[in-house]
């Protein structure tokens, strides 16, 4: 039986693997390292539900709804941790605002850049 599943997800891999990067390339605009991460997540998660698979649709239809529901979690958790640009700190950070930092809490930013990995 593991050899069956081997070969059956290694002719699944050989025949949908451009597709599912192709996809995954188009959710995050074209970044390759992501998309290549994206699609070896996928290939995981088919690996894991290969003895799930029902047989109700084609594996190309089945693979592409992992695909696009994996892509469609990475994109909305990437906006919920989204990093602001330099540009959009320095707008919200005014020079009044850092004038009135204290004496004493330079220290405190200094302990805390010191605890940074």
């Amino acid at each position: 039986m593991k050899k069956n599943k081997n070969d059956s997800f290694e002719n699944i891999y050989r025949q949908h693997h451009s597709m599912v990067l192709q996809i995954c390339i188009g959710f995050v605009k074209g970044d390759k390292d992501i998309a290549n991460d994206l699609s070896q997540e996928i290939f995981i998660s088919v690996w894991n539900s290969l003895d799930k698979f029902r047989g109700a649709s084609s594996y190309k239809t089945w693979i592409y709804r992992i695909t696009v529901n994996t892509c469609l979690q990475y994109v909305t958790k990437d906006k919920k941790v989204r990093t602001l640009s330099v540009s959009e700190i320095e707008n919200q950070t005014t020079y009044e605002d850092a004038e009135s930092t204290t004496q004493d809490e330079i220290p405190k930013l200094y302990q805390a850049i010191g605890e940074l990995k």
